[in-house]
């Protein structure tokens, strides 16, 4: 099964994000920089997904510690402030098998290409 670490102090996208993917995904969960870093060497999550603003340091800054690792998981920044939005306007190509990406914009979840 593919591992997700979700980086994100809020509670609430931690807990939906579990949610809708717990059928196919194991989602492991971190609310600091700190504790995400630790999570991601105790877990060697396949992809990242983590937060622009946290409480203890930047994801910004937290990114550039992953991408040192030898073996770096390819890594989703995200934000709350209307993510759907943001994923929509970077063009970026975000590849979870299957194709599948899940955004939390305000509690609700949404399947790529469903945008």
């Amino acid at each position: 099964m593919i591992r997700i670490l979700f980086i994100d102090d809020d509670p609430q996208a931690q807990k939906t994000l579990s949610m809708v993917l717990q059928e196919d995904y194991t989602v492991v969960s971190a609310l600091t920089a700190a504790e995400g870093l630790d999570v991601l060497e105790k877990t060697d999550p396949d992809v990242v997904l983590l937060d622009i603003n946290l409480p203890d340091r930047s994801g910004l800054d937290v990114l550039d510690d992953i991408l040192q690792r030898p073996a770096a998981p390819p890594v989703v920044m995200v934000d709350d402030f209307n993510i759907r939005y943001q994923i929509q306007l970077s063009g970026i190509p975000l590849l979870i098998p299957g194709d599948i990406i899940w955004a939390l914009d305000y509690g609700e979840a949404y399947s790529y290409p469903n945008f």
